[in-house]
Formats: C-alpha cells, structure tokens, sequence
C-alpha cells in the first residue's frame, strides 16, 4: 500500500508525497500555481524512477488539475484513484505495465498521445459522459484490455487509437464519430463485432487492418471515403458490403481475405486501384453494378480464377470483354439478370 500526504507549502506550490511500505519516498512537485505535477529529480538522479517501483496504487488529491510526462513510470502500480478536477490527463502513467483498471472522472477532456501506450496488463477502461478525444497510440498495444465503454461524447479520431489490444472482442461505436482514423483497430486480433456510428463517413487507412476473428461487419451507406488496406489482411471476414456513396476502391481494401466469398461493385464506382482482391482465395462471385467498367490502375490479381463468376449489368457486357485489364477475365463474365 501507498500512504499519501498532501500539503501547501506556500501558495501556488502543491506537493504530494507518496510513502511506499518499503520506506522509500516519491516526490511530485507541482507548478504553475499547482495545476501540473512533475517529476523532482533528486541531484540530477533517475532516484525517482527507482522508487517508484516500490508503489503499487496512486491516490490524487484535490487541487491536480493535469499530469505531465513520466509523472508515475512505475512497472508496479495496479490502482490510480482519480480526482474530478482533473481534465489533462497527458502521459502521466505511460508504460504502467501493471495498471490493470481506469476510470475517468468527467472533467478529462484529453487523453494525449501515447497516454496508456504499453500498458499491456489493462483489461477495463470506463470514461465517464465527457468530451473527450483520444489522440493518437492512447491505447496502443494494451494487450489484456477486454472492455472499454465509450459514452457518446468520447471521439475515436487518432490513429493506433485501440491497436494492438489482443482481447477485445466487441466494439460498439454506434455513438461515435463520424470518422475511423487511421489504423485505429490494427491488430485487434480477437475483435469479432463492430457496429459502426449510423452517421460515419470515413473509415481511415488500415482501420481494421489484421482483425483475425473478425467475419463480419456492416459498413453504413453513409460512409464515402475508405482508406487502403481498411480491412486488409482479416482471414475471417465472409461477408461485407461497400456503401454505395464510394467512388473509388482503394488498393489492397480486401488484401488477403480469405473467407470472402463474393463482393458487390456499387454503380458509382469509377476506379478500382490495385491489389483489392490479391490473396482472397475464396472469392468466386463478383457482381459489379457500374454499367461504365471502372477503370482498373493494373490488372485485379485474382487469386483464384477456377469456378468464378463475374456479374455484369445487363447491356454492359462488351464493354467490360474488351476493356483494358478488364479482358483478361472476359471468359469469366455473364450478365445479371433484370
């Protein structure tokens, strides 16, 4: 256990001091009439960093309104109680391998970049009705973490926001953003549900880049703007659909899906860039609804051609047989029915 002593030495300096069993002494002293609280580094020592490893839960009193980097780097601590005046969160507990639970007050708008990065023993994290962002790497690589609750006011928008995490199995962003940023989910290899925001409109670069277990995922007609390899390299995935506001597929979108087994083309897509079906062995039916073939960057790289069927619109058949890259699988091609 911890014992914690607060005190006002003279106005605008509030000190915390925190006693492990083991006897060694922890100092945080603060600054700017209190509202940070830093690292004292004893005779230009890393003393502090030592000691710390001696304290196995954190109180912070009253009167913290922010952490600055490396205020705890401790392997040791397992409980932080957190105040309500707290809104600046920082990197306070960066790489806390052993923190296993958090619960943010409401004041904390801000968890900054690389927040909780490496601290692989998290399994709960719980965010009060709150504004607040989540920058880039906020969770990244927190192995165990199991549940996380995001209220409505909690935007996902940094990239490696969540990646990494190797036992979350459901995501429930249907009170998000309106934006995935960029590898936000990469490597959550357990992840097997998402519901995504009714409203969302992009889905960013490797989003969901490496979700092993995930097999299925409805993305929303409202989305127009998908980054490559979103759903890249997901073994699992069997079935997805593609908005139909989408105009371009990006490169490698479907990049080593092996369980999908068909795809449907939405009629305002214009281009098609390159690698989006390699490695998706078990596709065999393509239905592609543009009566205008897309124009293809190279050729589409099927990974298997034996017993596929590619849907065209009735009418466009020709112009899909003889366009460029196109004509490579005109003896696969058929058109659909009206």
């Amino acid at each position: 256990m911890v014992s914690v002593e607060h005190s006002y030495e003279k106005p605008g300096d509030y000190v915390i001091r925190l006693v492990p069993d083991e006897g060694a002494k922890f100092w945080l002293e603060g600054s700017t009439n209190g509202t940070c609280i830093l690292h004292k580094i004893a005779r230009g020592s890393l003393e502090n960093m030592i000691f710390s490893n001696s304290i196995y839960k954190v109180e912070l009193g009253r009167g913290i309104t922010s952490l600055r980097e490396g205020s705890f780097c401790s392997y040791t601590i397992k409980n932080v109680t957190i105040p309500k005046e707290i809104s600046d969160f920082g990197r306070g507990f960066q790489k806390c391998y052993a923190l296993e639970y958090l619960a943010f007050p409401k004041n904390v708008d801000n968890l900054m970049s690389s927040a909780f990065d490496g601290s692989c023993s998290l399994k709960r994290v719980i965010f009060a009705d709150t504004h607040l962002f989540l920058e880039q790497y906020a969770f990244y690589n927190c192995t165990q973490l199991e549940h996380i609750v995001l209220s409505s006011k909690v935007k996902v928008h940094g990239a490696y926001v969540l990646a990494g995490n190797k036992k979350l199995e459901k995501l429930d962003l249907s009170k998000q953003s309106t934006e995935i940023g960029e590898s936000s989910f990469y490597d959550c290899s357990n992840l097997k549900e998402v519901i995504m925001q009714k409203t969302l409109w992009k889905i960013g670069q490797s989003a969901f880049r490496s979700c092993d277990m995930l097999q299925e995922i409805e993305v929303p007609d409202t989305v127009n703007q998908i980054g490559s390899y979103a759903f890249g390299d997901c073994p699992s995935l069997r079935k997805i659909n593609i908005p139909e506001g989408i105009t371009t597929i990006p490169s490698s979108l479907f990049y080593g899906c092996y369980s999908l087994q068909e795809i449907k083309i939405p009629s305002m897509v214009t281009k098609i860039e390159g690698y989006v079906f390699n490695k998706c062995y078990g596709l065999q039916r393509y239905y592609l609804y543009p009566t205008v073939p897309p124009t293809l960057s190279r050729s589409l790289d099927l990974a298997a051609t034996e017993g596929i069927v590619i849907y065209v619109p009735k009418g466009s058949l020709e112009a899909y047989q003889t366009a460029e890259y196109w004509s490579t699988y005109a003896d696969y091609m058929v058109e659909m029915e009206e």
